[in-house]
């Protein structure tokens, strides 16, 4: 009997415990967001390397959250990326009193590209996603990709005009003059000469 009651309570106990744990991971998933303060559509030189600050704020329904831990994460496939102090992928830092987190450090790899950071909290499923753009050496890799982005939006306008074209309505084309018989162009050779 006291068998029972000893794995009867510790059934129990362990059943409050797993629903206060789930519980109170539930209200924290549903009311963070992210902010990005800095760093989004960043240009990093593939030549200087020089380091990029990532910025954003945490906040919940009250506001800003101080200690929250905000993880940032570059691609680590082959590609244009980069690193973070230690040759690390990833970071982790905690918010301050005003909610901000800070990652510092960040150097681009030498592959020009286009290439994302996700920013996640701990215990939470809010995600932000900085974008970023490795740009290569003059007439290099880098051109390139400003010249693709640069095609697209042309491409992209003229499509627009194109399309706005085909929606007007036709222009009207003048009709031409009647003329009587006598007065059409016959084809024929024609002298020049001095005046009669």
């Amino acid at each position: 009997m006291i068998r029972r009651l000893v794995t009867f309570s510790f059934l129990f106990i362990l059943a409050v415990f797993n629903w206060v744990e789930s519980d109170g991971a539930s209200p924290l998933q549903d009311t963070l967001r992210i902010i990005v303060l800095q760093g989004d559509r960043g240009l990093n030189s593939t030549e200087t390397r020089s380091e990029t600050l990532f910025v954003v704020q945490v906040q919940d329904t009250n506001g800003p959250l101080a200690g929250a831990r905000v993880t940032f994460k570059a691609p680590a496939a082959a590609g244009a990326s980069g690193m973070f102090p230690n040759a690390a992928t990833m970071i982790t830092v905690t918010t301050d009193p005003s909610g901000i987190a800070e990652a510092k450090g960040f150097r681009p790899n030498n592959v020009a590209g286009p290439f994302d950071v996700t920013v996640t909290v701990e215990n939470s499923r809010a995600t932000a996603t900085i974008a970023q753009m490795n740009i290569g050496p003059k007439g290099g890799s880098g051109k390139k990709w400003i010249a693709v982005i640069l095609g697209a939006a042309g491409a992209g306008a003229a499509l627009s005009l194109a399309t706005g074209q085909k929606s007007s309505s036709p222009a009207s084309v003048p009709s031409s003059p009647t003329c009587p018989p006598s007065c059409a162009i016959q084809a024929g050779a024609s002298t020049v000469g001095p005046p009669g």
